[in-house]
């Protein structure tokens, strides 16, 4: 009697070890794979490096329905899988505790006898085993559909893209102008020219961005087609740090782990590659002010810190807007507040800028056409069925009314005007009508100096690292030999590193390991 209740208390032990090692292991295994799906089904099909950046980006400034739609997508389903799972465990522990079968397998005349049930290890090692197999197969599957093992595979090659191409941005190899022109450069959050229609060189029915069309084709926009066509959003520049960083500064966005955060204990940011010479840190050391204007928390992704670091840009951000009183302090929409607001802000902040004397680069980020539907704010209307088509055709109205604005004002005269989309939409259900039309991201360039050749913008490969050099010579800087960085200015007649290499090769060269970048970019000193 004492012996069966010493076997009883020992079995319930037993069975409560593996439930918990059950629930453990398969609730972490769940959570991989509906993550796996969500990013699948949130950003569609996309790079894994841009799933590495949004896992390892902290939280602060992030939209609430990211985190929101993450946590409906991927907890109720992961409660669901583990209460199917246990309870599948509970059924066979208690049939394996009654069964009572030999299974008798031959081998080389050799004849052996396994037991299942009351003499085997347990109806719940057995599933342990069958639920570790079927585990396999799915997290498998996830790995190749995320391209993870293409990523592994890529991150564990090297390159010497930077040693073969890489042109340090030297003073000595730009010439400004006498009179310095001012920028203002705004990047079209998610901007494509895929919202144009066929007609226009888009790949909609319908154009969504008829503003933005007209300016593309009165002034100049750089194609790969001879009408709107756009600029290849290169591997790990994708997102938009990694487009901001790529169009100003010409290289990939290739920060490991928690470089970015430097060796604070803190965990805040203290540098961002300060071995990097960006356009910031040009124009600052010709004299021009900086400053960057976004709707959003500037602390989002380290870019305050970029901007700061390289070209001692003002931030001009959310928490900017509200300690100013543009904005009441409680206001709070979507990442922050809307672009028709962060318009009209622009034209006050220049109003005052351009009264001062140095040359001003005056950077702007919309942000309501950003996933998971956009913003659809007071100012716009709804004259499409679906929010993100009211949200495109929105941001378009705003934008050419904001450009009508600027060509008003005196100084706009010796001021260049460069449009560029960040990187390509990743709202994943709005592609079903495009077939296989090539998806490049939105640019147009006005008021270029009389000395720009334009002659070769049409049927090009551009890439957002030719933003680099091309931003400058949009300026009137001249490059001695168009490149700096990894880009080509493509107002030249030189070749971009895209076209002479192919998108593929281009974007494996990009994504491998680069000894050069991690001791010059990230740990070495400024080249400039």
């Amino acid at each position: 009697m004492k012996n069966k209740r010493h076997k009883a208390i020992f079995q319930s032990k037993y069975l409560m070890i593996q439930l918990i090692v059950l629930a453990v292991l398969y609730g972490t295994i769940a959570i991989l794979v509906e993550s796996a799906e969500w990013f699948q089904r949130w950003w569609g099909k996309i790079s894994f490096a841009t799933v590495v950046y949004q896992l390892t980006t902290p939280l602060k400034g992030t939209e609430s329905s990211v985190i929101v739609s993450y946590c409906q997508g991927v907890f109720p389903m992961v409660i669901t899988r583990l209460v199917l799972v246990l309870g599948f465990w509970y059924l066979f522990v208690r049939i394996f505790s009654v069964l009572d079968m030999n299974v008798h397998i031959r081998i080389l005349k050799k004849q052996f006898t396994v037991k299942f049930g009351k003499g085997f290890l347990g109806g719940g090692v057995s599933f342990l085993l069958l639920l570790t197999l079927l585990s396999a197969y799915e997290l498998n599957h996830e790995v190749q559909a995320l391209g993870i093992d293409d990523y592994i595979e890529e991150v564990r090659e090297s390159s010497t893209i930077h040693e073969d191409y890489y042109v340090v941005p030297s003073e000595t190899i730009m010439k400004f102008p006498d009179k310095k022109r001012n920028l203002i450069f705004i990047y079209l959050e998610s901007m494509e020219n895929t919202y144009a229609c066929v007609e226009d060189g888009g790949g909609k029915p319908v154009n969504y961005i008829p503003e933005l069309t007209q300016l593309a084709d009165e002034h100049v926009s750089i194609s790969n087609t001879d009408k709107i066509g756009g600029i290849y959003a290169n591997e790990r520049s994708g997102w938009t740090i990694a487009a901001l960083l790529g169009a100003t500064a010409g290289v990939p966005y290739k920060i490991p782990g928690n470089e970015l955060w430097g060796e604070s204990s803190a965990g805040q940011y203290t540098e961002f590659l300060p071995g990097l010479t960006t356009l910031g840190d040009i124009l600052e050391n010709q004299g021009y002010q900086s400053y960057f204007l976004c709707g959003s928390e500037g602390e989002f992704a380290g870019r305050d810190l970029y901007f700061q670091k390289h070209g001692n840009y003002k931030i001009l951000d959310y928490n900017y807007a509200v300690q100013n009183h543009y904005i009441p302090s409680d206001y709070y929409v979507f990442w922050g507040y809307e672009d028709c607001k962060m318009f009209d802000i622009a034209k006050q902040e220049l109003t005052q800028i351009a009264q001062n004397e140095e040359p001003f680069n005056f950077t702007m980020l919309t942000v309501d056409t950003h996933l998971p539907a956009g913003y659809l704010c007071e100012a716009c209307g709804n004259q499409y069925p679906d929010q993100y088509e009211n949200v495109v055709s929105c941001s378009s109205k705003q934008v050419g009314a904001f450009v009508e604005w600027v060509k008003k004002q005196e100084w706009f005269e010796n001021t260049t005007i460069i449009l560029l989309g960040d990187h390509k939409s990743m709202v994943n259900d709005f592609w079903d009508d495009i077939g296989d039309f090539q998806r490049r991201t939105y640019n147009c360039f006005i008021n270029l100096p009389e000395t720009v050749d334009v002659s070769n913008v049409k049927k090009r490969d551009v890439s957002t690292l030719d933003m680099f050099p091309t931003t400058l010579a949009a300026i009137g800087v001249e490059i001695d030999g168009d490149r700096l960085g990894l880009g080509t200015n493509a107002f030249s007649q030189r070749s971009t590193l895209v076209e002479e290499m192919g998108e593929a090769e281009f974007d494996m060269q990009l994504s491998r390991y680069s000894k050069y970048y991690n001791e010059q970019f990230i740990h070495g000193l400024k080249l400039y």
